[in-house]
């Protein structure tokens, strides 16, 4: 039986997560019809939620002695102050900075440029309006127990939020309430979040576990167990076929959502995998990596990657978005917001600076403005208007200089890592229907 997906209007793309614990494989594309957690009376309710839950990395040990660590130290706290080097790099535009109350989570540009919405560690949902003279902060929200781990916009006046306490809260903007709650929707915590329209939804888990909803329905309408390690981030194509999913355990997996299969899995990298972002028309997909590189893939080949970029510095890349078909913007755990020229690699530019590492960023529909959270407890926006002056699409001239690698013959390709390796690809399986819910 097909995924009854509804139509896409966007796709966004969420994180990584400190809680990642291995599991063991249960198969492809399991499902489970007893419902979710055992409790097969679990309801889409619209009950308001309340109450509290509690929830840095270790350092490392340098082996260099007090005198050499004394200088690292300085020479950091200077970078800190000073920010970004800037020879012959553009400087950083801060528009707007806002101190929170409690470390953001997740940040989300609404469909309109002055609305923008924000979660935090202590299971809030904030609702902030944009001016030329500042923010005013229009709502303010708590519909998770504890840590509100990601959101984003089904419409101009709904916010879907996921959180640790393992629930789905929809937050009605108009009302100022919380129109709808569902409980133990994951069997452990859940970390990011994708929607299908304004009635659909794929969420991912901290064991690996993906579920598919449709809002009409009761229970989540498909389910897949191919990872071993928590979802970092997910993303989807326009048509809403393909829904690819970085895994902590280094793979890219391709789900096929109208068959409600497992099409193909990348090999496993060295480095987990932590953000993704489509470009070049959907043709390509850049996914971010623990150590700092960047991975090409090209669309529908996702058994390896065409091409590796290494980091320009020995940090993680925590969230990427596409700013035009050939250029992206990275967040890395150094506190850096750089654009980054895909084909032919290259750093063009920084956009933004933070003294700790970043959580999450977003980028406004006119694509004028970056909006960025970090763990120094900071709501930053950022003008990146005049990067669209250069003309991101007008290195096409270049593409006789281009390092993709797209029609490589296999002989170019027996020297990559991962080449000629057996791919892993699952059973096909029948997905069960569901009795339809219409409380939504």
């Amino acid at each position: 039986m097909a995924i009854d997906v509804p139509e896409v209007t966007s796709s966004d793309n969420p994180d990584r997560n400190e809680n990642d614990s291995p599991r063991e494989s249960q198969g492809s594309g399991k499902r489970d019809n007893s419902g979710l957690d055992g409790a097969a009376d679990e309801d889409w309710t619209s009950e308001e939620t309340d109450g509290e839950e509690d929830d840095m990395n270790d350092a490392e040990d340098s082996g260099k002695d007090d005198n050499e660590e004394d200088d690292s130290d300085e020479d950091t706290e200077k970078e800190k102050e000073a920010g970004p080097p800037k020879e012959g790099l553009s400087e950083a535009i801060l528009k707007l900075s806002i101190d929170v109350d409690a470390m953001p989570t997740d940040v989300r540009f609404g469909r309109e440029n002055d609305v923008l919405a924000t979660s935090d560690m202590e299971g809030r949902i904030k609702l902030w309006q944009l001016s030329e003279d500042g923010s005013s902060l229009k709502l303010d929200l708590k519909p998770h127990k504890s840590p509100c781990r990601a959101l984003r916009f089904l419409s101009v006046n709904r916010i879907i939020s996921i959180g640790k306490d393992r629930r789905i809260c929809i937050t009605d903007c108009i009302a100022e309430k919380i129109a709808h709650t569902r409980k133990n929707a994951h069997q452990t915590a859940m970390f990011c979040l994708l929607p299908l329209g304004e009635s659909g939804l794929v969420t991912g888990d901290d064991d690996g576990c993906l579920k598919v909803w449709d809002f009409r329905k009761k229970d989540a309408v498909a389910e897949f167990h191919d990872t071993n390690d928590y979802i970092s981030a997910l993303a989807c194509d326009e048509k809403r076929k393909t829904l690819l999913a970085t895994s902590g355990d280094g793979t890219l997996s391709a789900f096929n959502l109208r068959r409600s299969k497992l099409e193909l899995q990348s090999e496993a990298f060295t480095s987990e995998l932590l953000s993704i972002a489509i470009i070049k028309n959907e043709s390509r997909v850049i996914c971010g990596t623990g150590d700092g590189g960047l991975l090409i893939f090209k669309w529908g080949e996702w058994g390896f990657s065409l091409d590796q970029y290494p980091g320009s510095e020995t940090t993680s890349i925590d969230a990427i978005e596409t700013y035009s078909s050939e250029e992206v913007l990275t967040a890395s755990s150094d506190g850096n917001l750089r654009l980054v020229h895909v084909a032919p690699y290259r750093m063009v530019a920084y956009a933004g600076h933070h003294s700790m590492p970043f959580e999450r960023i977003s980028l406004s529909v006119d694509r004028q403005v970056l909006a960025s959270t970090s763990h120094d407890d900071t709501l930053r926006l950022w003008d990146v208007s005049r990067f669209a002056s250069r003309g991101g699409e007008d290195d096409e001239d270049e593409a006789g200089v281009q390092s993709d690698s797209s029609e490589e013959s296999p002989v170019n390709n027996a020297g990559k890592r991962g080449a000629g390796r057996s791919i892993k690809m699952p059973r096909q399986r029948k997905v069960a229907s569901n009795d339809f819910f219409s409380d939504l």
